[in-house]
């Protein structure tokens, strides 16, 4: 059954300990540059999907943000067209 969606504030790493408690396996990590660069520091990412759009304004807003964040491994596993958009799935190289 799936749950509706929910507001989190706080430490990522304590909401991500709380989503494996109740045993979901995906989730929708909402929260733009800031908490996809949250995840990452604290090692809780396994994929990124993103969707391309053109843009007139010649910019947009980072993919992660933080202060010396680990490197990881990406692997790009699917990419489509969506309309005039692309959307792009990469997956975590775990060592």
């Amino acid at each position: 059954m799936m749950q509706p969606l929910r507001r989190k504030e706080g430490d990522i790493g304590a909401v991500f300990d709380e989503i494996e408690g109740i045993e979901h396996r995906r989730v929708w990590l909402c929260g733009g540059a800031d908490a996809a660069g949250q995840a990452l520091a604290v090692n809780r990412l396994s994929e990124v999907r993103v969707t391309i759009a053109s843009t007139v304004l010649g910019a947009g807003p980072a993919l992660f943000e933080g202060k010396q964040l680990p490197i990881r491994k990406l692997q790009l596993t699917d990419c489509r067209m969506n309309g005039s958009a692309v959307d792009l799935t990469w997956v975590r190289e775990r060592d």
